[in-house]
């Protein structure tokens, strides 16, 4: 799975949000008021469209003729993109980064009590 930067990963939880095919439209309206960017239709197209590339989103139909605007649909969910990283993560580091991972998470009190009973119960259903 190709990365993607930093403002595609915005762009992608924007689209995940919608649950629903979403236009260029109000994906460019989300991204100017939440991510505070000023971007006009032709920069978010150009994201877009590599996006489209990575594979990550595809068009959902034709394009619209009244206000010139396409609409998206994830091609990859945000689960199975979250999955992909933390794969990643555990395989570019040595053995130790699965207790480096939760021991940073214990060690600042950042993780709640349900947070380490889940943890717990999959840590038991591995054996």
């Amino acid at each position: 799975m190709n990365n993607l930067s930093k403002t595609e990963l915005e762009i992608m939880r924007c689209i995940w949000s919608f649950n629903r095919p979403v236009c260029n439209r109000d994906i460019l309206e989300v991204m100017n008021s939440k991510y505070n960017k000023q971007w006009k239709i032709q920069t978010l197209s150009t994201y877009l469209q590599k996006l489209v590339l990575k594979n990550y989103i595809k068009p959902n139909g034709e394009k619209l003729v009244r206000g010139n605007n396409y609409h998206y649909v994830p091609v990859i969910s945000a689960e199975e993109y979250r999955r992909s990283q933390v794969y990643e993560l555990v395989n570019d580091w040595d053995s130790d980064i699965v207790y480096d991972f939760v021991s940073a998470f214990s060690k600042d009190k950042s993780l709640s009590k349900e947070d380490m009973e889940e943890l717990k119960k999959l840590i038991d259903g591995l054996d």
